[in-house]
């Protein structure tokens, strides 16, 4: 055998080398990313009492609306159409129940009628479902919601826009039975 070009056993070197930077990059972004979900865990706990308010008016927000002659047609007609899902609000930005920058992640509470029960799911973008939880109690929410998500709905629920987001749902029940 002839002797291995040193060209050879350089770019070996510089192979191992890059490897090596990658994997230390690696380990301080995952370094990097456990700090900032400890400094979140801890913002998120910080914010627990506002959070359980907020949790406290979607849940009766949810019961109250269950309780109207509207909910009771709207369950009827969604269980001739085999469906039972109605989304009370939806916002972007949020994956793993913390906020995010990518508006391909979306995060949506909804009634399921067929147990009247809140309900809490996401997806990204073409991925399917994230995150999935049966709210039975408002502590579930602000244990499990990020605070910001949770102000954000109860200010939808509070506001006009609640309807809007009803009344598109419901036209599209129309054009969906034909």
């Amino acid at each position: 055998m002839s002797k291995i070009p040193e060209e050879i056993t350089e770019l070996l070197v510089e192979v191992q080398e890059e490897i090596e930077e990658e994997a230390r990059i690696r380990e301080q972004e995952k370094i990097q990313e456990q700090k900032e979900l400890q400094e979140y865990l801890s913002w998120k706990q910080s914010q627990y009492e506002n959070s359980l308010e907020g949790a406290k008016y979607i849940l009766n927000w949810t019961k109250d609306f269950l309780s109207t002659e509207e909910a009771k047609q709207l369950k009827r007609i969604l269980s001739q159409l085999n469906k039972n899902e109605l989304i009370i609000f939806s916002s972007s930005n949020f994956y793993h129940c913390r906020p995010t920058k990518d508006y391909g992640a979306i995060a949506t509470l909804w009634i399921d009628f067929s147990t009247e029960r809140l309900c809490y799911s996401e997806r990204y973008k073409w991925l399917g479902s994230g995150e999935h939880f049966v709210f039975l109690t408002p502590e579930q929410i602000a244990s499990n919601l990020d605070p910001q998500y949770i102000k954000l709905a109860q200010k939808h629920l509070s506001s006009e826009k609640v309807w809007e987001t009803i009344k598109k749902q419901v036209q599209n029940l129309s054009t969906s039975t034909c």
